[in-house]
Parts: C-alpha cells; sequence; structure tokens
C-alpha cells in the first residue's frame, strides 16, 4: 500500500476517534449536568420540605403559645373565613412559606360554626419547587379548673360514709402544701368542678367508639421484662414495666385482661420531660401498693376507663397490711365510679386528678393537683369529653397528626 492510502486510513481512524470522543464527552456533560440538575431538585425539595415543616410547627406552637390569639383566628374560621399569611425567607435559602388556616369536619360536626379541628396547611416553595404537609389543632373549649371532675348528675361520694377524712389532703393546681386543704369531712362543693353532658348518650357513644378504635388499631404484644417503645396489648400484668415515651405517644391496652391488678408494680416512664403520652386503656383496673408514674409525668400519663355504670369497676384500693400507693398522672372514667380506699397507715397518693361520674374516697387519701396538659386535653376532646366551663370558658388548642 501507498504510503499516501496509509496515510489516509490513520487520519479516518483519528477522525473517527475524535467524534467518538466528543459524542461521549457530550454525552457525559449532559448526563452530569442532568444529574447536577436533580441533585439541585432534590436539595430544593428537601429545603421545601424543611421550610414547610417549619412553618407547620411554628403555626401549631403559637397557638398553644398564645390561646388568645388562636381563638381570634378560630372564630374567624367559625365565620366562614379562611385565614392565611405568606412569610418570604428567601434572603434565608428557605423560599416562600404559605399558611392557610381551616376547619376539619368531622361527623358528627357538620357545622363550621361549631368547628372543632382546625387544619392548617404549610406549603414552602423554593426555585420553583413546592412542599406541602398538613397538621391540626383541636380545639378545647373549657377544661379542668381542679384536680377532682365529676358529672354533677351524681356527685362525689365523701370521704367516707361517716364523713371521715382524718389525715388527708387536697390540693388545687399550682397550690403551695401549706395552704392545701387538711380534711376531716366531706369536701366542699367549691373545691371540686361539676360537667354535665348535653347528651350524655351521644357522648358515651362518641367515647366509647374512641377509645375502641385506638385499641383495635394495636396489634403487638407487651413482652415481659422488655421495655415498651410501641402501642401494645398486654396479655397479664407484671412487676416492672418500663415504658420509653421518648419518640412518641404510647397507647397500652389492657382490656383483653380479664379483672386487670396492679398489685406490687412500679411502672415508669424513661422521658418525664417528653410531652408525648403515655395511655393506658382499661375496662376495669385494681391498683394496689403500686407506683404508677414518677414525679414528672403528672400531666401527660394517663389511665382512662372503656366501661360503663359498673359500680367499683375502676379501683384505688390498699389493703390494711399492704404498702402505700401513688399515681402520677390523671384517672379518667367519666361514665362509672373511681373508688379509693385506704387502712391506716398506709396511704392514696394522686399527684394528677381524677375525672368520674362518681367519686368515694377513704382516709388517708392525698390528691395533689396537677394540670393536665393541653395534648392530654385534646386526646379527650378527640374521645368527645368537651364540655363549657371550667378554665374560665377559654380556648385553648392541642396539636395532633392524622
Amino acid at each position: 500500500m501507498k504510503k499516501e492510502s496509509k496515510k489516509g486510513v490513520v487520519l479516518v481512524y483519528v477522525i473517527l476517534i475524535f467524534a467518538i470522543l466528543t459524542i461521549l464527552g457530550a454525552g457525559l456533560l449532559t448526563i452530569t449536568n442532568h444529574n447536577t440538575k436533580m441533585t439541585t431538585m432534590e436539595i430544593s425539595s428537601e429545603q421545601a420540605y424543611q421550610s414547610a415543616l417549619s412553618g407547620l410547627e411554628t403555626t401549631l406552637a403559637s397557638f398553644e403559645l398564645d390561646p388568645t390569639n388562636g381563638a381570634m383566628i378560630a372564630n374567624m374560621v367559625r365565620s366562614g373565613q379562611t385565614p392565611t399569611s405568606k412569610l418570604d425567607v428567601t434572603s434565608q435559602k428557605m423560599g416562600v412559606v404559605d399558611i392557610k388556616i381551616s376547619c376539619k369536619l368531622e361527623p358528627p360536626t357538620t357545622d363550621i360554626a361549631a368547628c372543632k379541628k382546625l387544619q392548617v396547611d404549610s406549603t414552602a416553595t423554593i426555585d420553583g419547587l413546592s412542599r406541602s404537609v398538613v397538621g391540626y389543632l383541636n380545639i378545647i373549649e373549657g377544661g379542668f379548673d381542679k384536680p377532682i371532675v365529676i358529672n354533677d348528675s351524681n356527685g362525689f361520694g365523701g370521704l367516707d360514709a361517716q364523713g371521715n377524712g382524718a389525715n388527708s389532703i387536697y390540693c388545687l393546681f399550682d397550690q403551695p402544701i401549706d395552704d392545701c386543704a387538711r380534711l376531716d369531712k366531706k369536701l366542699p362543693s367549691d373545691q371540686l368542678q361539676t360537667v354535665q353532658f348535653e347528651n350524655e348518650e351521644e357522648v358515651f357513644n362518641t367515647y366509647k367508639k374512641f377509645l375502641e378504635d385506638k385499641v383495635k388499631g394495636i396489634t403487638k404484644q407487651c413482652k415481659a421484662g422488655q421495655t415498651i417503645d410501641a402501642n401494645c396489648s398486654m396479655p397479664a400484668i407484671w412487676n416492672n414495666i418500663t415504658v420509653d415515651n421518648s419518640k412518641g405517644d404510647i397507647y397500652i391496652d389492657l382490656t383483653k385482661i380479664k379483672s386487670p391488678s396492679f398489685d406490687n408494680v412500679n411502672l415508669t416512664l424513661t422521658d418525664v420531660d417528653s410531652e408525648n403520652m403515655v395511655v393506658i386503656i382499661v375496662k376495669d383496673l385494681s391498683i394496689e401498693d403500686s407506683q404508677i408514674g414518677q414525679p414528672g409525668t403528672e400531666d401527660n400519663l394517663l389511665l382512662i376507663s372503656t366501661s360503663r355504670d359498673s359500680i367499683k369497676s375502676f379501683d384505688l384500693e390498699i389493703d390494711s397490711d399492704s404498702g402505700d400507693t401513688a399515681v402520677y398522672g390523671w384517672v379518667i372514667h367519666p361514665f362509672g365510679e373511681i373508688d379509693i380506699e385506704t387502712d391506716e397507715p398506709r396511704s392514696v397518693d394522686v399527684y394528677g386528678g381524677l375525672f368520674a361520674q362518681e367519686i368515694s374516697t377513704d382516709k388517708f387519701v392525698n390528691i395533689y393537683g396537677v394540670q393536665a396538659s393541653s395534648k392530654m386535653m385534646g386526646l379527650l376532646a378527640e374521645a368527645g369529653l368537651t364540655f363549657s366551663g371550667g378554665s374560665g370558658g377559654v380556648m385553648t388548642f392541642a396539636k395532633t397528626y392524622d
């Protein structure tokens, strides 16, 4: 082959190689640009989500921190308005956050003027990308003013049949111990709070269904000797129960145990400062010689009964030859009786409060009032236990998520 021909072939190869490299380079550049663009979009999308979440949490918290302003906004929603706000934080690379507040109507409520739950939509937009999150606020009207709350169609059974409450102590919310009542007779009516449901049958049905739905959603079984860190159903009672409430609310179902008894039981929470609730759902329960909760859990630990009109179905009892009992939380039995019995020198100490259709106590029963948290009140509102009066009729709010 002539030299000229060989040079021509080499030149063709060189041109082809350069062409292929050029195509590959262009392709790689396109892929790189695409990946860079996708990465940028992912970063913007994630930042938009975080901004929307921040806007939601800030809005929800503002209602809890400033219920007066929250009540004004709630009344705007009840009048048919949809309050909105816009915050431009582009300079802080957080985009533009839009907040919209509306009513989430839930059966049986169909009238927006009687709205019981606000829906907060938070949408953030960054570089043309938008992300949205939704949260809710239960509207609570009224509340607990006293640590003893009863249905006024029944009553407070007194300290015992003879009205002998010697050595019993009763403290209202935030009351210095030196100012607490030293009881030697029945509790004066102005020291307790009474409520009356407008339609008790309807309220009970709502309440019962709410608790039944909570129980139905519990599929995991609690295991003895293991820390409870998720909703679970107890097959039996054991002596030491530890609940990890650091990550979220915990529901413990005791309804499947026939006549459950906390006898010499020590139940503790791992995070006493957490706002997360620990809710123990029962039909009936006896608590003897036990400590349920510990200092700091009074406003977030809840014992709640599903039963109705069963006398002494939810007991706190102490035998004369047994140890003391302490409950650091609220005991809720609005359609039945709470009966507390002790024998000298033993005592029952309730740190929190009692809400029942009727309450009967013996001597050596001490009740130290601690106001229920807004989250606890929100849970009770979801269960249908809303009532006028209490807290001067002030509107408060409890955040929740669906």
